[in-house]
């Protein structure tokens, strides 16, 4: 039996949920820096930005592309 999570998102004013494998971490970033023009390995289209925490660089998704797909 596979075990899921739901991602909850307020998208243009509406709550969606996103089925994904699971959750390592949640945080909140008081500054997201522009993505890079070119992110190896994947389409930067998908990538919002990036931000700092815990010691390290995350990659922020764009909410908006993923949903198109």
């Amino acid at each position: 039996m596979e075990i899921y999570r739901i991602v909850v998102v307020n998208h243009k004013d509406e709550i969606v949920g996103i089925t994904v494998d699971g959750v390592e971490h949640v945080t909140s970033f008081t500054e997201i820096q522009p993505s890079l023009e070119m992110v190896t390995g994947v389409d930067g289209a998908y990538i919002e930005g990036v931000g700092y925490a815990d010691g390290g660089l995350i990659s922020i998704l764009n909410i908006e592309q993923v949903l198109r797909q």
